[in-house]
């Protein structure tokens, strides 16, 4: 059974009212717990988070690259994203078919999954 459907927007829900729901990440939430249909995560870019070789130590010294430098490894600092440390789980389906579904399927709806 679908018990809620919720909408989120870099870690936050958001209401239909927010113009940040058309672009937010849908979610229909099932009875069990940790049972989500929810769209693909949004591909994150590739970031090489070593020094290459050529690449003087003294010329980075001192420049930020977005996170704090622990031991010669750069820290994420993702204030953006509020679910950045939760893994990431649920069945998914490619985004528009979320959409579709999101906007269709209400809550108390009954829910089989077949195999």
């Amino acid at each position: 059974m679908i018990q809620a459907k919720s909408a989120w927007h870099n870690g936050k829900a958001v209401t239909s009212e927010n113009p940040l729901f058309i672009s937010a990440d849908k979610w229909l939430v099932g009875h069990k717990t940790g049972f989500n249909l929810r769209g693909l995560p949004k591909a994150k870019p590739l970031v090489d988070k070593t020094t290459t070789p050529s690449q003087p130590a003294a010329a980075t010294k001192g420049k930020s690259k977005g996170g704090s430098k622990a031991a010669n490894k750069v820290v994420d600092d993702d204030d953006d994203d509020g679910l950045a440390g939760i893994p990431e789980t649920g069945v998914f389906l490619a985004r528009e078919d979320i959409e579709e579904l999101f906007t269709i399927v209400r809550t108390q709806t009954k829910l089989f999954v077949a195999r």
